[in-house]
């Protein structure tokens, strides 16, 4: 061959290594230790927070933002009352007043107020609510449904500052006032006139079922009112008031069933009137002599015990667990 570079021998890596001189076995170690060195990491360059920085002009938007939106809804140094809020005071230092004349001053002199808010504001549903607030404290409940009805049609189904289910609670005051004194008066008709006209606004109200269970109590229409009981305490179970007119319900229902002999149905009243209300002695003890007649005497002195628990001196259920124990 002709003069160049000498011919490098071809190794087989697989099986035999490259043979190297002294001094290039140390330069190949020195490689191979320079190869295997972990690469040192560059240092992350610092955040600075000046206009230079991209990441901060980013940002600059959103700290705008912010700012407006604390100027704009963070309370001001001055506190600004919508005007039928100053006439609702009005109303409200009237209800606190004890002289007369001072009280009657304060109360029209804020129902005037509102009442030309509602000249300039005649869809405001807040208005309507709050001057039939109003006739409420003036005892004027006829008006006040007028506007708390106005109020809940503007405002119905509302989710920002709602006013329409205290407009509805409203009216619902409105109606059980203006029941009783037609249910005093014997008014029936213009009583279920009055629930009628109401229903469509009020319909999911508590107060409301219970008003209509008061008329249909006192006619004597047992059935109904029992409905109407129920409904009032599956919308709130907490009224104590509704469950004892309920337990006398249930009550009357099965002493009438316990004089025809209907012993399981009047058994069926008395319990669930006991549950309403078990502080009557007079449930328990009437249905001890449901369970008499049944001839089961043990829950018969279970009952009749129960009643004097609550009335120690309950002539009647002293007697008849006499009685059983003397058959004993």
């Amino acid at each position: 061959m002709g003069k160049g570079k000498p011919q490098q021998k071809r190794y087989d890596n697989k099986n035999t290594k490259k043979p190297v001189s002294a001094q290039g076995s140390e330069q190949h170690i020195a490689k191979e230790i320079k190869h295997t060195e972990p690469k040192k990491q560059e240092p992350k360059p610092k955040f600075e927070w000046n206009l230079k920085n991209p990441q901060v002009r980013v940002l600059i938007p959103y700290f705008i933002g912010i700012i407006i939106f604390f100027t704009i809804w963070t309370e001001p140094g001055v506190v600004v009352m919508d005007p039928w809020f100053r006439a609702v005071k009005l109303v409200d230092s009237s209800r606190r007043v004890q002289d007369p004349a001072e009280k009657s001053r304060l109360l029209e002199t804020g129902g005037n107020q509102l009442r030309e808010l509602i000249a300039k504001y005649p869809k405001h549903a807040r208005v309507h609510f709050l001057l039939g607030y109003y006739y409420i404290t003036a005892q004027k409940f006829d008006s006040a449904m007028i506007h708390e009805k106005i109020a809940i049609q503007l405002d119905s189904g509302s989710t920002i500052n709602p006013v329409w289910l205290d407009a509805q609670n409203h009216l619902a005051l409105c109606v059980a006032n203006l029941n009783n004194d037609y249910l005093k008066k014997g008014q029936y008709g213009l009583a279920l006139k009055l629930l009628s006209e109401c229903k469509p606004y009020i319909s999911q109200n508590f107060e409301f079922y219970n008003q209509c269970a008061l008329v249909y109590h006192n006619l004597g229409v047992f059935d109904s009112a029992e409905v109407y009981y129920d409904r009032s305490l599956r919308i709130n179970p907490e009224q104590e008031h509704i469950k004892k007119n309920f337990s006398n319900i249930l009550y009357s229902k099965g002493n009438n069933d316990l004089m025809k002999n209907n012993i399981d149905e009047a058994i069926d009243s008395f319990n669930k009137a006991g549950a309403l209300n078990p502080a009557n002695p007079d449930i328990f003890s009437n249905l001890g002599i449901a369970y008499m007649r049944k001839n089961d005497k043990a829950k018969a002195r279970a009952s009749f015990e129960k009643a004097l628990s609550i009335n120690p001196n309950h002539p009647t259920a002293g007697i008849n667990i006499r009685l059983l124990k003397s058959q004993n």
